[in-house]
């Protein structure tokens, strides 16, 4: 009776003892090859406060030049849409210090200035779609005016780094200013982005 219990107890490990080890050598694999590596798998996520749907993934750009940084290269781009359901105009710095934007990050990003604003301060450029246009063209500087963006436009924004973005992942929240058109209320705008640098 033991020799029979001894036997089905080998014949059992001799089963499906090679399919758990072929199980363990492929996760191996998978892992040395950096298939399982966290960086990879995470999220790209753009998240806005209620109104500001976010359209698509952030772009987190990240170089340098022969010359050294180009902070031109380094910065984190993304298109909203204004679902507010009325007109807003989006302000930075150049509007005045209360209009300065903040940022939290975990990757050391730090805001660069731009126009009267000094580096750390809140500046950045943004460009709606022109009349009878849909798709926003490259971003460009928002004055000390501000910048119109009507009910139901999309919003491409680029905050620029005043240093070299860390290649890999990132995370970091923005708060930007815009006020309601109608009323000339200031209100906040946090956008929570998180992904990888291109």
């Amino acid at each position: 009776m033991f020799n029979r219990k001894a036997q089905a107890a080998m014949e059992f490990l001799m089963t499906y003892g090679w399919a758990i080890l072929v199980v363990l050598v492929a996760i191996g694999a998978l892992a040395y090859f950096g298939v399982l590596t966290p960086d990879k798998l995470l999220p790209y996520r753009c998240i806005g406060p209620a109104g500001f749907d976010c359209i698509e993934k952030a772009s987190i750009s990240t170089g340098t030049d022969t010359g050294g940084i180009a902070l031109s290269n380094n910065y984190v781009e993304f298109t909203v849409k204004n679902n507010l359901g009325y007109n807003i105009v989006i302000r930075d710095q150049d509007s005045g210090p209360a209009y300065g934007g903040s940022v939290t990050s975990g990757n050391s990003f730090t805001w660069a200035g731009g126009g009267t604003a000094a580096p750390g301060t809140g500046h950045f450029t943004a460009s709606t779609p022109p009349a009878g246009g849909v798709v926003p063209p490259a971003p460009t500087d928002i004055g000390s005016g501000g910048m119109t963006v009507a009910a139901g436009d999309l919003l491409k924004i680029r905050i620029l780094a005043s240093a070299v973005i860390p290649p890999g992942r990132f995370s970091g929240d923005f708060r930007i200013w815009y006020d309601n058109v109608y009323t000339g209320q200031k209100h906040p705008a946090t956008f929570t982005i998180t992904g990888r640098t291109n």
